[in-house]
């Protein structure tokens, strides 16, 4: 079963298209991935946009699982976490 997670853009209120992984490292390393390139709009803003869990996806019968919404990361940690590299 692969995790849902979505960035939402919190000052818009919109969410970005959902996307799975295996687990909550491999998205937290993917959402900082954003923060990385200058031209992402996530990077230039990083405190209007966090991540969250939304549900899981069951790869055998094609559903999801919807779960209220469990913020991750928030983009301003994850741009204050890059500074620290």
């Amino acid at each position: 079963m692969k995790k849902v997670f979505v960035i939402k853009d919190e000052k818009s209120g919109a969410h970005y298209d959902p996307f799975t992984m295996s687990n909550t490292i491999d998205a937290q390393r993917a959402f900082m991935q954003g923060m990385k390139s200058e031209k992402s709009i996530i990077s230039q803003y990083p405190e209007d946009f966090n991540l969250y869990f939304i549900g899981e996806f069951d790869e055998m019968s094609g559903l999801i699982n919807p779960q209220a919404p469990v913020l991750i990361l928030t983009g301003k940690d994850a741009k204050d976490s890059l500074k620290k590299e």
